[in-house]
C-alpha cells in the first residue's frame, strides 16, 4: 500500500520559496528554532492575537489564528505580499474544503506594514495548488536535497549556513 505523503501549508510555501529548505525540514532537519527571525515572527503573533484563537492545528496544518466568525489569519514578518504566503493561507482554505469544511475566510496580515490581503480560492489558484503539491511530491521524493540555489531570501534563512558553509 502507498503511504500518502504529509503535505501542510508551511510545506507549499517552502516549496516555492526553495526546495532545499522544504526537503531538510521534511526530513526531520530543522533549523528553525535557531533563527532570531523565526523567533521575532513568533512574538509578532503572540503580541498581535494574545487573546485569540492561535496556533490551531488541524491534521496537516496549523493556523497562526482562527476567530470566531470563521476568519483564519496567517501572520508573517515580511514587509510585502509574497505568493509563498498567499498559497500558503489558500492551502489551508483547500484543504479544509476537500474535508467538507467550507465557510471560512482567509487573510494574511503583515504588522509592519499593517496591511491585511484576503485570500481567496479561485479556479487559477486551486490549479496552482495542484501543481505546487506535485512539485512537493517530486521534491520530497528524492534521496537527497536539491542543491541550493542562491537567492536574496537566502541571507535571513534559518538554513543558511547549512547550505553554504
Amino acid at each position: 500500500m502507498e503511504k500518502k505523503m504529509r503535505i501542510g501549508g508551511l510545506k507549499v510555501n517552502y516549496q516555492l520559496t526553495c526546495s532545499t529548505r522544504l526537503w531538510l525540514f521534511s526530513n526531520g532537519i530543522s533549523l528553525e528554532h535557531t533563527s532570531p527571525l523565526v523567533n521575532l515572527g513568533k512574538t509578532l503573533h503572540e503580541e498581535l492575537f494574545n487573546k485569540e484563537t492561535k496556533d490551531i492545528i488541524y491534521d496537516e496544518i496549523a493556523v497562526d489564528v482562527i476567530k470566531k466568525d470563521r476568519k483564519i489569519i496567517e501572520v508573517k514578518r515580511g514587509k510585502q505580499y509574497r505568493e509563498a504566503d498567499a498559497l500558503q493561507v489558500a492551502y489551508y482554505l483547500h484543504y479544509l474544503e476537500e474535508r467538507g469544511i467550507r465557510g471560512f475566510r482567509a487573510f494574511l496580515y503583515y504588522p509592519r506594514i499593517r496591511k491585511e490581503f484576503e485570500i481567496t480560492l479561485t479556479d487559477e489558484i486551486r490549479r496552482r495548488l495542484r501543481q505546487v503539491i506535485q512539485n512537493i511530491e517530486e521534491t520530497l521524493e528524492l534521496p537527497i536535497p536539491p542543491e541550493p540555489k542562491r537567492k536574496r531570501a537566502c541571507n535571513g534563512c534559518a538554513y543558511f549556513y547549512f547550505c553554504f558553509s
